[in-house]
């Protein structure tokens, strides 16, 4: 028979709820008959909790069964051997089978109490204890109920070896049950089970709000209540948690613990708030959907708990880990505010639904915010970042920030108004939607090893500072504020095509480097900074200013402003009235079409114009070469004076000598170049004002050398330091601005001049005339005229697949087949110039890249017998035809340079970009 201690009852029933808060449970044992029926789940005992073999009994110090005979209920134990001394049944009893072990209430500090080798009770009382039952059967408990330290107590019970019954009771608990078949009951409080040490294999977990069973490997069978979180072992586990929070008699509510420890770990919180750590190894972590409740207190066993509204809380640890912060589909909406860090290694990790924090850890990551507005950090490696889900296109996206971190790293901000900063590394950031804002490194925009980031930002009016680096920014639709910062950017307002009419006023800074800057639609804002720019306007009433450096400004289409800023710039308006001012330094002024408004500035500038057009600050001196010059060979010519002297001689009026008088004479009359009309006989009517200081220009201060009526090979500008200067008019000993090495000095200098006969005779000798723009936009800027063998440096992608470097010299003669040069059939003669440094160098002529003379073979057969003497005089070593001259820059032959200007043609590439 069965032998249990008598429980009185006062009232006689098992229904009374204050039976066992105040009934004497009896001292000695009695047997009764086994047919008495055991009190199993649905009875009531105890403020209406249900029972089931007396599991949840409050305040229990060890396991049992109850049964009824009668008006008595008897308790047995579950484990023999143990009697009770005395005590009433709210007051933990007493075992005496060994001298009890007993820890102190008022120690504040954590005691270690060990069990021996026979079944031992060990009592740690008040403070963080650690308890270990030893190497048989016993019973460990920490026996303190709700308000006598329960809440704040850490105990560590450690059951060793045999068949041990541990009791956590009140505080946190971590519960070791060791090798054999175990009980654990938590009890109140956050309890764990801890398994990481001493399993031979994995183990599959399912938790329960309820009595649950765990098996391992190498260490036994336990059954497990009150047990709030698992600790597993050190291989791969498969655990779930359970649904909601778990709530302990007094109403607490406590999160679920999952530690995946070592191995590859599955990892399930289900619903609730989760604290999940996958631990070292490959893991996949599921944190689950949030249960909705707001007053969910969180506290752990692993550091100080945390009020307040808090969902899950998972790390991936070491390992190449999944990890979900809801469900695996991440469709339900009620995902909670996760906090969630993987760990190293190579993760994956799904936050899913709510304002969640992410640490992607270091290694080569994938991250999905999801909905909600969440801080997504990616830390070091080539991390992939979508704030959103992984389409981007979600419009339901929250605020997001996300750090990269260092790495070559890919940002998909998504929907919202995001934040995002790519860190060190090249990166590539989209923002898609919303009014982001968007550091290409860190967010000072200071680190000088950034990458070159590749950033889009997308919809929306977006903020983007590119940071170190030879960055590509495209702003998207909406007004972007756009800084490259340093390195040799290249920025687009809109999209990188720039076809989206819905593009908006962007501010787009290029910052130091040399940057390329397209506004496109919209009204936009361009400043180059320092450097060598290239600034694009695109649609819209555009701003270009170019800053410091040789820039390249196009104002497109719109009334345009567009301003150089120092160095020697080169400014085109495009269509719409323009406002173009050249700033310091030597500058090129086209307004385009419309009716435009140019201001060169400091230096000797040159202007092209077109009716219409003012020039309003066009200075001439005595210095020839050290004027603004203004191209008017387009228009006075033999070809419209013939024109006018006609019209003039029908009308009875005197006829002009020569082109430059006949402007002479249209300036003087009212100030204004208007004689071009359709009442003098010409298609087109043209209009100029030529003014400084609000004044119209002399006309007879305008000359060849600032109007460019007539031009010859001997009256090529050539740039020097102290102007242009026409190249007849060169010595030696002048500097001439060179494009490698600054000004030189020249060293010898020829000139040849060939009669009409003598061309007739050698026709290969013929000039070159290439037209003003044939090369480029406004380059040369005036027609010029070069001998057949005479280089040009040609700049383009399609030099560099030919030839492996973006810029070659091709003759003059190889280029025929390019629109705008042709042979100059109609000179009757040519002065030839060839001037030599000490090196060969690229020079300015006409605004156009052309070479020195080069002492090859067939250009001192050009120079001469006379011409030779003196080269070789200061060059002796040129005597020795073995002895190499370097070239400035590859030179291409014949037949590949005819190519390159056939691929040109075919492609409709300038010669020059």
């Amino acid at each position: 028979m069965p032998t249990g201690y008598r429980v009185n009852l006062n009232t006689g029933t098992l229904s009374d709820n204050t039976l066992w808060y105040g009934d004497a449970v009896a001292t000695t044992p009695t047997d009764f008959a086994d047919a008495i029926p055991r009190i199993g789940a649905g009875s009531i005992l105890a403020a209406g909790r249900e029972t089931a073999s007396g599991e949840t009994f409050p305040s229990r110090p060890i396991a049992g069964t109850f049964y009824a005979s009668g008006n008595d209920v008897f308790f047995v134990p579950a484990s023999s051997g143990l009697t009770i001394d005395t005590a009433t049944v709210h007051i933990s009893p007493i075992y005496t089978t060994n001298a009890p072990i007993t820890g102190s209430n008022t120690n504040l500090l954590t005691e270690t109490l060990n069990g021996t080798t026979s079944p031992n009770t060990i009592n740690g009382l008040g403070g963080p204890d650690v308890l270990r039952g030893g190497g048989d059967a016993g019973t460990i408990t920490n026996p303190n109920p709700p308000g006598a330290g329960g809440a704040t107590d850490t105990d560590v019970l450690n059951g060793g070896a045999g068949n041990d019954t541990l009791y956590g009771q009140g505080g946190w608990d971590r519960l070791i049950g060791g090798t054999g078949n175990d009980v654990l009951d938590g009890g109140m409080g956050l309890d764990i089970a801890d398994y990481s040490a001493g399993a031979t294999g994995g183990a599959t977990i399912i938790m329960s709000a309820n009595s649950f069973t765990v098996s391992v490997p190498g260490l036994g069978t336990d059954t497990l209540s009150g047990i709030d979180g698992i600790i597993g072992t050190a291989f791969g586990d498969n655990i779930t948690g359970t649904n909601g929070d778990g709530v302990d008699a007094d109403g607490s509510t406590y999160a679920n613990y999952i530690d995946g420890a070592g191995g590859n770990d599955t990892i399930n919180g289900l619903t609730g708030s989760d604290y999940l750590f996958g631990g070292s190894g490959d893991d996949s972590i599921i944190g689950g959907l949030w249960d909705g409740d707001p007053g969910i207190t969180l506290s752990t066993g692993r550091g100080s708990g945390e009020g307040g509204t808090i969902d899950d809380r998972i790390s991936g640890g070491i390992g190449n880990d999944t990890i979900y912060g809801d469900d695996i589909a991440g469709t339900d909406t009620l995902g909670g505010n996760d906090l969630i860090d993987a760990g190293d290694g190579e993760d994956s990790i799904v936050a899913g639904f709510g304002n969640d924090t992410v640490y992607a850890g270091a290694g080569n990551d994938t991250v999905i915010g999801g909905l909600g507005a969440d801080t997504l950090y990616g830390n070091a490696g080539n991390d992939t970042i979508y704030g959103d889900d992984t389409a981007g296109a979600d419009s339901l996206g929250g605020a997001d920030n996300i750090f990269a971190g260092d790495g070559n790293d890919s940002v998909i901000a998504g929907a919202g108004n995001d934040t995002v900063t790519g860190g060190l590394g090249a990166d590539t950031l989209y923002g898609n939607a919303g009014d982001d804002t968007i550091y290409g490194d860190d967010t000072a925009g200071a680190d000088s090893l950034g990458g070159a980031d590749s950033i889009f930002a997308g919809d929306g009016n977006d903020s983007v500072i590119a940071g170190a680096g030879n960055d590509t920014v495209t702003g998207g639709r909406g007004a972007d504020i756009i800084y490259g910062n340093a390195g040799d950017d290249t920025i687009y307002g809109d999209d990188i095509n720039g076809t989206d009419s819905l593009g908006g006023a962007d501010r787009l800074f290029g910052g130091d480097g040399n940057d390329s800057i397209l506004g496109g639609f919209g009204d936009d804002s361009l400043e180059g900074g320092a450097g060598n720019d290239i600034l694009q306007g695109g649609a819209g009433r555009d701003t270009l200013l170019g800053g410091e450096g040789a820039d390249l400004l196009e104002g497109g289409d719109g009334n345009d402003s567009l301003v150089g800023g120092a160095g020697a710039d080169r400014l085109f308006g495009g269509a719409g009235d323009d406002v173009l001012e050249g700033g310091d330094g030597n500058d090129t002024l086209d307004g385009g079409t419309g009716n435009n408004m140019l201001t060169g500035g400091a230096g000797s500038d040159v202007f092209v114009v077109r009716t219409g057009d003012v020039i309003t600050d066009f200075t001439v001196d005595s210095l020839t070469g050290d004027n603004d010059q203004v191209d008017l060979g387009s228009y006075y010519n033999d070809a419209n004076l013939a024109i006018l002297n006609a019209s003039r001689a029908a009308q009875g009026l005197a006829t002009y000598q020569n082109a430059l008088g006949w402007l002479h004479a249209d300036q003087a009359d009212d100030g204004v170049l208007n004689s071009i009309t359709t009442a003098n006989g010409f298609q087109q009517a043209f209009t100029l004002s030529i003014r400084n200081n609000n004044t119209a220009v002399a006309g007879d201060s305008l000359t060849n050398d600032s109007v460019a009526v007539l031009c010859f090979g001997a009256d090529a500008l050539i740039d020097t330091p102290e102007g242009r200067v026409p190249a007849g008019d060169l010595q030696v000993g002048m500097l001439v601005t060179t494009r490698d090495a600054g000004p030189q000095p020249i060293r010898w200098i020829g000139h040849r001049h060939l009669t009409e006969a003598e061309l007739e005779a050698a026709p290969n000798l013929r000039p070159i005339r290439i037209r003003a723009g044939a090369l480029g936009r406004g380059t040369p800027r005036a027609d010029l005229v070069v001998s057949p063998q005479h280089r040009v440096l040609v700049r383009s992608k399609l030099a560099q697949r030919l030839f492996g470097a973006p810029e070659v010299l091709v003759a003059a003669k190889q280029l025929l087949l390019v629109d705008g040069i042709d042979v100059a059939e109609d000179l009757a003669g040519v002065d030839y110039v060839h001037f030599l440094f000490d090196d060969h160098q690229v020079v300015w002529s006409n605004g156009a890249e052309t070479e020195s003379l080069h002492p090859g073979r067939n250009a001192l057969n050009m120079a001469g017998e006379a011409g030779r003497d003196e080269i070789f005089a200061i060059f002796p070593e040129l005597r020795d035809e073995s002895v190499s001259y370097p070239a400035a820059r590859t030179m291409a032959s014949g037949r590949m340079g005819r190519k390159l200007a056939m691929r040109h043609v075919q492609n409709n590439k300038p010669l020059v970009s």
